[in-house]
């Protein structure tokens, strides 16, 4: 369970009429939005994802190859979950095209037990396709079946990767036409990756389905809902970037996941909030002394979590001037300096709320992730934009293409 606590004075701003209308609208709705209308048929989602993962179950790697919102949600899943449970290994790849990263992955794999999942919607993203033409040449080239060893998550009808599908009549996943790859986590995006890692999806798509139907039911009084007025409130008054601390080794991905979900979805029309992602305790020796100091003015979230998944106590402390440090789990040290952080921002006047999670699992971390996608899509009807496209990236996409085409 998620709760939420407003460290600082709370801000309130009057809600234009437009805005006011449109949440009505959105929270009538929800059902429409497309990374809800997925939960509905949850149960068959699944089920496909575990078929699939039948059909590569002879494999020992299952390469994930995708970027941005095709990549980062099973970044996030795998690092908080994966736990070593699944003979297969679950390996991301994809974010980067240097030849650097290229190399590790091949050293780290044998073509023979590799499953590579290529995962883009339209099948046009540069980075990606650039990956899919070598692999599956390598594959041709070491291999007897390179059809064997490729599956395909795209568009159900439409797109590049699509038509590959159809000419070689490769195995393949959909992603719903409607569904932007930054939503698209508790998808087959994610879902077949986490299926593969051992991850229990039904309960990642139980917690998600828990929080959509707290926000139908609270509306403005949900933590979705409440995530996101604190933050206009903040930009309203002049504060325009927001700081995801996450306080939890295993929460560091779903910090990166969210940079982008808020980036892309509101950084337009000369608009939006500027994310920064930050890891507790490393970035209180590297970001904190600007945020108490420094000119930037910053709203934070700090993410925690109540309990920990084992204990480490030091028993024996050799130096005297630490010894306050004897008894104490590791757990509880990293509880004391969230807070502390956290205090020394509030009284430094700083904005700041921290959102805490019961416990890291998968129905918890499908909790995290449908808040955010809902709180975004709520920040988005504030700011009386649309949170679902991205033409800024889209105009990045065109320039690469007519400078490799030149």
């Amino acid at each position: 369970m998620l709760e939420l606590q407003t460290l600082s004075p709370k801000l309130i701003s009057a809600l234009t009429p437009a805005a006011t209308e449109g949440l009505e609208a959105l929270f009538n709705d929800l059902n429409s939005l497309p990374f809800v209308k997925i939960l509905q048929d949850s149960t068959s989602l699944v089920s496909e994802a575990e078929r699939m993962l039948e059909s590569v179950s002879w494999a020992e790697h299952l390469v994930t190859v995708g970027i941005g919102g095709s990549d980062l949600g099973g970044r996030a899943i795998q690092m908080a979950l994966d736990h070593g449970r699944s003979d297969m290994e679950v390996i991301f790849f994809g974010e980067s095209t240097d030849p650097a990263a290229l190399d590790d992955l091949l050293s780290r794999i044998d073509l023979e037990s590799t499953v590579f999942n290529f995962v883009s919607k339209s099948g046009g993203t540069v980075e990606t396709m650039a990956q899919y033409f070598y692999l599956t040449q390598l594959l041709r080239d070491h291999t007897d079946d390179w059809k064997k060893h490729v599956v395909v998550t795209t568009d159900p009808t439409e797109g590049l990767l699509r038509k590959e599908v159809n000419e070689h009549n490769l195995q393949n996943l959909v992603i719903p036409t409607d569904l932007g790859g930054r939503f698209s986590v508790l998808s087959q995006v994610g879902i077949f990756s986490a299926a593969a890692m051992g991850v229990d999806v039904r309960e990642l798509m139980f917690g998600a389905q828990r929080v959509q139907q707290e926000t139908t039911d609270l509306r403005l009084k949900s933590v979705a809902a409440e995530i996101a007025l604190w933050q206009y409130n903040l930009y309203e008054k002049g504060i325009e970037a927001a700081v995801m601390w996450t306080y939890g080794h295993r929460l560091t991905e779903f910090g990166r996941w969210w940079r982008q979900l808020w980036a892309e979805s509101l950084g337009k029309q000369n608009l939006g909030i500027l994310p920064i992602a930050a890891r507790g305790p490393a970035d209180q020796h590297s970001q904190l002394q600007y945020y108490t100091q420094g000119r930037l003015q910053t709203g934070f979230t700090f993410l925690t979590l109540e309990e920990s998944p084992s204990q480490h106590i030091i028993e024996k402390v050799s130096i005297p001037e630490f010894d306050y440090l004897r008894g104490e789990d590791f757990a509880h040290i990293l509880k004391v300096e969230a807070d502390a952080t956290a205090q020394s921002l509030v009284e430094a006047g700083k904005h700041v709320q921290k959102l805490t999670l019961s416990h890291l699992d998968a129905e918890g971390l499908g909790e995290l992730f449908m808040t955010y996608e809902l709180g975004v899509v709520i920040l988005g009807k504030l700011f009386e934009i649309n949170p679902f496209d991205q033409p800024g990236v889209e105009d990045s996409k065109r320039k690469i293409k007519e400078s490799l085409s030149a």
